[in-house]
């Protein structure tokens, strides 16, 4: 049972479901406690521990069984490497599941250690080379200038709130990151990034009584020219008394979704008045890093695979679908919010523990099934985004 001060609530003044605390795991509670037998699973215990949040955890308890998923996973084989100089697979924490079969695959791999190293921070320059991403996104926005790939973050804030201070916070997290006062352009015809050492911000303050969150979001997002830094807006919205919607706006070009996640940790730690540490490195830092482990023979290998895996021709998906399609693709479409009652989602996290894989797993293996069933398919390609931080320093 979990006791909280009040329910949160959203706009129509139901339960928050989304914003109530995740349960604490019971598992721990049901099953014995394994102890530790080496100084491999001890370390091990702790890297589970910190990834996981659980501070009881044993060397036979399964990875899936006590919420472990895909994302975690990421984050342990990281740790893994800064400490025992080895590089594992995700899929094996879904496949061995308990610390002791990991660590005794991590001693068998102890022959073929892979040195693990920071990631070095590059010397002051003019301009910097852009990572794959970043070029990605530069020649997807000479293609469409409109704003299918802004990110838009924000938050509904009750209670007083000093307008200056929140401007200043702003400010200090671009001085912060670099990533939100750099700009594009083209070098020679190659896409470069210029880091400024500063930029001209202001946070927008707009009043609008009982203002629509979502079509409020949607009026603010407005095309960036990637030229002219920041590539990030803030909106301060007054809705009514002490009521405010704090919204900001960024480019995907400098940022993804965790970077959002971020910006609001570190927003409400700095207008809390806390300090935050100084970071070890930039952006830039990074795209030299990963520019430079894309030319190595490991990258090359994979590059191979999804040549070969994409030879020939790539399947279509073809929907029956009630109105033919437009010439030109854009990206409108719309949302159906629903809610699978307690039955369905029971047998679905079942299902999952059941076979050592993830709630995310099984859902996007339904919707395989579900393209499958509408198109008479087999061979369906879907995409699907990856966090991307691989490296402890990341």
């Amino acid at each position: 049972i979990e006791i909280l001060d009040k329910m949160p609530l959203n706009n129509n003044g139901k339960t928050d479901r989304n914003a109530l605390l995740a349960p604490r795991s019971i598992y721990n509670t049901l099953n014995e406690i394994v102890p530790p037998a080496n100084e491999a699973e001890a370390c091990l215990v702790g890297i589970w521990s910190k990834a996981l949040g659980q501070e009881r955890i044993g060397v036979l308890d399964e990875y899936t069984a006590i919420g472990g998923d895909s994302l975690t996973a990421i984050k342990i084989i990281t740790e893994i490497h800064k400490n025992f100089g080895v590089e594992v697979s995700p899929k094996y924490v879904f496949q061995l599941q308990t610390i002791r079969k990991l660590a005794e695959m991590i001693s068998s791999l102890s022959s073929r250690e892979s040195s693990y190293s920071g990631i070095p921070k590059v010397p002051e320059c003019e301009y910097y080379p852009v990572s794959a991403a970043q070029k990605r996104q530069y020649i997807m926005n000479q293609i469409d200038r409109g704003v299918s790939y802004n990110l838009l973050g924000g938050m509904e804030i009750d209670g007083e709130i000093d307008a200056a201070r929140l401007e200043d916070v702003f400010r200090t997290i671009i001085r912060r990151h670099e990533s939100l006062r750099t700009s594009f352009e083209l070098r020679d015809g190659v896409p470069v990034q210029i880091v400024h050492s500063s930029v001209d911000f202001r946070v927008e303050y707009i009043e609008i009584e009982g203002a629509d969150p979502d079509r409020l979001a949607e009026s603010f997002m407005k095309p960036f020219d990637l030229s002219v830094p920041p590539l990030l807006r803030a909106g301060l919205v007054k809705t009514g008394d002490n009521k405010h919607i704090l919204l900001f706006d960024m480019h995907h070009i400098i940022s993804d979704g965790e970077s959002v996640n971020i910006i609001i940790k570190e927003f409400v730690e700095l207008y809390g008045g806390s300090d935050l540490p100084e970071l070890e490195i930039q952006y830039k830092d990074y795209s030299d890093w990963h520019n430079e482990l894309l030319r190595s023979e490991r990258i090359k290998k994979q590059e191979a695979y999804w040549l070969d895996r994409f030879s020939g021709e790539i399947p279509v998906l073809s929907m029956p679908v009630d109105f033919a399609r437009p010439s030109f693709q854009s990206f409108k479409g719309n949302k159906l919010y629903f809610t699978i009652d307690e039955k369905l989602t029971k047998g679905i996290k079942e299902l999952a523990a059941g076979t050592g894989t993830t709630l995310f797993m099984v859902l996007l293996a339904s919707y395989n099934v579900l393209l499958s069933k509408y198109t008479g398919q087999e061979d369906i390609v879907v995409g699907t985004p990856v966090e991307g931080r691989r490296h402890d320093d990341l």
